[in-house]
C-alpha cells in the first residue's frame, strides 16, 4: 500500500515522474491517499506596511528564536515588499537591504541539518530574485505571474521551483475582481493553462511550478470562499498546489477582528484545505496549526 511519508518527499523533489508499474504520477498517487498532510510554508514579512504583522520583522532585521520556532516549517517564505491594497512600490535596492539579513540568518541558523526548510522569496523584482537565487533559495514566489518577462528569463536559468500566482492586480485593488456572475474556477484553471504553457515554452519543467489561486487578489469574499471549496479542482494542471489563505479579508465575511487576530479562522480553513488534498498551505501561525493538527490526526 503506498504511504503518504513515503510519497511526499518525492513529489516535492519530482512530482510529475511516473513510477515502475503505474500509469499515475508520484502526485497523482499522493493526492489518493486519505491521511496524506499539508506542508507548512511560513511568512516572514520584512516590511514596515504588511497588512497583518507590518513591521514586525523588521524591529531587529532578524528573527529572533522564539520566532523561527513559529516558522520552522516545510518552507519559509520572505518578503520585503508589501502587497496589500494601497501599498506604496519598493525599489529593489531597499528590497534587498530588508530581505538579506534574514537570509543570511537563516542560512547560519540551518547550517549543518539535514533536514532543513525550504526558503523561499516572495519578490516580483527579478534583480531581487536573481540575488536571492545566488544567496540560495529554493523557490521564487512572484505574486505578479510572472509578468516580467526578465523573471522568467532568470527563471529559466535556474533550478529553483516558482509559485505560480493568478490575479487582476499587484498591489491588491479591493475594487478589481472578477465579475461576480462568472465561474472563478474556470477563470483560474482557464489563466494557469495558458501561464503554464509560456513557462514550458521558457524551458521551466512542470514540475518546478507550485500554483497558487491568489485569494484577496482579484477575488470577492464568495468568489474566495468559492475556490476554496472548489480546490481540488485546481489540481488538473498536476502541480503542486499553495493556498496563501492566512488572515486575509474574505475572512470579514464570518469575522471581525482585525487581521493580526485571524488565526484560528486561518486554522479552520486551513483544515478544510488540507481536506481537500491542497499540498502547501502559506500561514503565519505555525506553532498553533501544528498545534491543531496534533489533535485533528488523532480525533478525525
Amino acid at each position: 500500500r503506498e504511504r503518504a511519508f513515503v510519497l511526499a518527499p518525492l513529489a516535492e523533489i519530482v512530482p510529475s515522474r511516473r513510477l515502475p508499474g503505474t500509469s499515475e504520477t508520484v502526485l497523482q498517487l499522493k493526492r489518493r491517499i486519505d491521511d496524506s498532510l499539508p506542508a507548512w510554508m511560513g511568512v516572514v514579512n520584512v516590511t514596515p506596511d504588511s497588512f497583518s504583522d507590518g513591521g514586525r520583522w523588521l524591529k531587529d532585521d532578524k528573527p529572533t528564536t522564539a520566532q523561527l520556532e513559529l516558522l520552522d516549517g516545510n518552507y519559509i517564505d520572505i518578503g520585503g515588499e508589501s502587497t496589500r491594497p494601497g501599498a506604496v512600490d519598493v525599489d529593489s535596492e531597499t528590497e534587498w537591504r530588508r530581505v538579506a539579513p534574514v537570509l543570511e540568518y537563516l542560512d547560519q541558523h540551518f547550517s549543518g541539518r539535514l533536514l532543513r526548510p525550504k526558503i523561499s522569496i516572495d519578490t516580483r523584482s527579478p534583480t531581487t530574485a536573481a540575488r536571492a537565487i545566488e544567496a540560495g533559495v529554493s523557490i521564487v514566489n512572484d505574486v505578479s505571474g510572472f509578468a516580467n518577462r526578465a523573471m522568467i528569463e532568470i527563471l529559466a536559468g535556474s533550478r529553483c521551483d516558482l509559485v505560480l500566482m493568478h490575479n487582476l492586480s499587484v498591489p491588491a485593488d479591493p475594487s478589481n475582481v472578477l465579475p461576480h456572475d462568472c465561474d472563478p474556477l474556470a477563470v483560474l484553471r482557464s489563466w494557469f493553462g495558458e501561464h503554464l504553457e509560456i513557462l514550458e515554452r521558457a524551458g521551466i519543467a512542470r514540475e518546478r511550478v507550485i500554483i497558487d489561486p491568489g485569494i484577496g487578489f482579484g477575488k470577492s469574499a464568495i468568489q474566495s470562499l468559492e475556490i476554496i471549496d472548489r480546490a481540488r479542482e485546481l489540481m488538473e494542471f498536476d502541480c503542486r498546489v499553495m493556498f496563501g489563505h492566512s488572515r486575509k479579508s474574505y475572512l470579514e465575511s464570518m469575522t471581525k477582528v482585525p487581521p493580526s487576530e485571524r488565526d484560528p479562522e486561518t486554522v479552520a480553513v486551513s483544515a478544510n484545505l488540507a481536506r481537500r488534498g491542497v499540498e502547501i498551505l502559506r500561514v503565519h501561525a505555525l506553532d498553533l496549526h501544528r498545534r491543531f493538527w496534533r489533535v485533528y490526526q488523532r480525533t478525525a
